[in-house]
């Protein structure tokens, strides 16, 4: 395939074509025994074109990195692509994926996970945000709250 530096160019490559048919079992395999450089943009492209596969392999690197930003951009790559599932239509795998980084991250006690993690929730059970924007006012965390108000704007 070429050197390391025409690999991360032709990954960067993919994942700014967004819809690269059959690239995501190539990117999750070349993912094993990549440096951080590597992984950092096979994420990214994951986060771009991955589909339901790439939650399970994102989800784990997001909770490797504690749920916090750090140099693969694992967690982050893990919130876009739920994001993305939630607006292609997979609202069901989304939800499910949010959930389970809101359980984890409020675990990690990591407040910018589960805001984000709140924030797709929302987006996904647009009928249930009153309840949950309610529930999450009795949170502790005074930045936790706030992210909740902010996005109540939406739905009132």
């Amino acid at each position: 395939m070429g050197s390391p530096e025409t690999k991360l160019h032709i990954v960067r490559a993919l994942a700014d074509f967004e819809e690269a048919e059959g690239a995501e079992p190539v990117l999750l395999g070349l993912r094993e025994g990549a440096d951080e450089k590597m992984q950092k943009e096979i994420n990214y492209a994951l986060s771009q074109l991955g589909s339901s596969a790439s939650l399970k392999v994102l989800a784990e690197a997001a909770a490797k990195a504690n749920y916090v930003m750090e140099n693969t951009g694992a967690n982050e790559a893990y919130i876009m692509l739920i994001k993305r599932l939630a607006a292609k239509g997979d609202t069901k795998t989304a939800q499910k994926a949010a959930a389970d980084l809101m359980k984890k991250a409020t675990k990690a006690n990591q407040v910018h996970s589960r805001e984000a993690a709140l924030e797709i929730l929302l987006s996904v059970q647009p009928a249930t945000a009153q309840k949950q924007i309610l529930a999450t006012l009795k949170d502790p965390c005074k930045a936790y709250r706030n992210a909740a108000l902010n996005f109540a704007s939406d739905y009132a």
